[in-house]
């Protein structure tokens, strides 16, 4: 998550992968902001690179034995990603997944345009 007025369209600099939760609103007598509200479980920043597929791996950051959560105003989101599993030699027990379940993901940048144009340069 970057902020979007910042955001200059090169590279992944200061962007941030992370998981909606819910978004809400709080009443006017507990806030003044004016957006609806996220709560997010960040994922670990894009470091790691899988020389197979070319996509970014990614494994959920945790604080203190937790998630490491945040509530941040929905419009310091700049756009959704999609993360596939990163299944292991083990074989799937079930077709389906739950991403609680998981603990690798890879940053699939072939299902959007914009994000392939924007990962482009970047490379490990």
């Amino acid at each position: 998550m970057d902020d979007p007025a910042t955001f200059t369209g090169a590279g992944i600099s200061g962007v941030r992968i992370g998981q909606i939760k819910v978004i809400f609103k709080l009443p006017p007598n507990l806030s003044e902001a004016s957006h609806p509200l996220a709560y997010v479980h960040w994922y670990r920043p894009l470091q790691s690179f899988d020389a197979e597929t070319k996509m970014f791996r990614v494994t959920q950051a945790s604080r203190q034995h937790g998630p490491h959560a945040e509530i941040v105003p929905v419009d310091r989101i700049w756009r959704p990603c999609h993360l596939t599993p990163q299944w292991g030699a083990a074989k799937v027990a079930t077709p389906t997944c739950n991403a609680n379940e998981v603990e690798k993901f890879l940053l699939n940048r072939y299902i959007d345009l914009d994000l392939f144009d924007v990962l482009a340069n970047v490379s490990m």
